[in-house]
């Protein structure tokens, strides 16, 4: 089905609502569009809706979205500013996605951030960093490195997703180091 992905970011969330080639036709519960402009400053893509998402009909809301709003402010930026993408729009039963949904959700993806054409690309949690494959190159787990999709390369970092680090704030240390590489300088 991403072959026959429309290449306008408008074009492709109506395909992404109605086609029923994608995984989510088979889950229950409502897709939730991505939100935001193409070429914002930051794509966000995190692994799936949580329960009270769905609940709500948004990504991110109760103390998860909270938690994302506090990480953005850190870095200088709003949620307006950036463009907010989950791999799979509804959450599959029981949360959990089979390999074969994984890899067309990830292919999905890949032309998704080509299409959004972010600046920078931010992947949350540790499904979304196994989906999407580990990003290339670079020694060091604190720097921005090359992210592979459909029209090139996109710099990028992964870090812990929000949930996690409600429940283990003690890696919120780790995830401001990952997050201090999105800090822009500003432009003159």
């Amino acid at each position: 089905p991403v072959s026959a992905a429309p290449q306008d970011l408008e074009a492709f969330h109506a395909w992404l609502q109605a086609d029923t080639n994608q995984p989510e036709s088979r889950w229950p519960g409502p897709r939730l569009v991505p939100t935001g402009a193409a070429g914002a400053a930051l794509m966000v893509v995190t692994d799936m809706p949580d329960p009270s998402d769905v609940q709500a009909g948004a990504l991110f809301t109760g103390a998860a979205g909270q938690l994302l709003d506090a990480m953005l402010r850190a870095i200088g930026l709003a949620r307006a500013d950036i463009y907010l993408a989950p791999l799979a729009l509804s959450r599959p039963p029981g949360g959990m996605m089979d390999v074969a949904d994984a890899d067309a959700l990830a292919a999905r993806m890949r032309t998704h951030v080509a299409i959004a054409a972010p600046r920078r690309l931010l992947l949350l949690g540790d499904r979304t960093i196994r989906a999407l494959g580990p990003i290339d190159g670079g020694a060091s787990v604190h720097a921005l490195r090359p992210f592979n999709h459909d029209g090139g390369t996109v710099s990028a970092i992964a870090t812990f997703h929000p949930r996690l680090l409600l429940q283990q704030p003690a890696a919120k240390a780790e995830c401001w180091r990952a997050l201090q590489c999105l800090i822009e300088e500003p432009r003159p």
